[in-house]
């Protein structure tokens, strides 16, 4: 794009030039927040598939089986193929008691995961999960 300019952000984004930023704004995903609801699991890219690294103790993740090295595949039914890893971060992030269908690959075997969304809390440099305290 001519006279397009990069734009070097703070925060995992999939826009990268000013004539795009304002359109994507919705994608920008700040990668280590102190808190969020999401389904507490830390993913990498291997070969261009998310795979999951490790699951938050005690999380909705580890509640419902994910295990290191599990590859997702779809996210509410829509495959995640190609798509970026702040891109699939915002998918699994969602309002606290939301759910969210997450289909996997475990050791060439397809899985899917119902996972409700909990608040997820920085303690130091890691993340615990924290219950919702119960209404009176």
């Amino acid at each position: 794009m001519r006279g397009a300019r990069t734009v070097v952000l703070p925060l995992f984004a999939t826009c990268v030039t000013l004539a795009t930023l304002a359109s994507c704004q919705k994608t920008l995903v700040n990668p280590f927040p102190k808190n969020y609801a999401g389904v507490g699991v830390e993913l990498t890219m291997r070969e261009e598939a998310p795979i999951v690294v490790r699951t938050i103790a005690g999380g909705p993740a580890a509640v419902a089986g994910l295990l290191p090295d599990d590859q997702l595949l779809a996210i509410d039914n829509a495959s995640i193929a190609g798509m970026g890893l702040a891109d699939i971060v915002v998918r699994l992030r969602g309002e606290e008691g939301s759910t969210v269908l997450v289909t996997l690959r475990r050791q060439g075997q397809e899985l899917a995961a119902n996972i409700t969304r909990r608040s997820m809390q920085k303690d130091g440099d890691d993340y615990s999960a924290k219950l919702r305290a119960a209404a009176k």
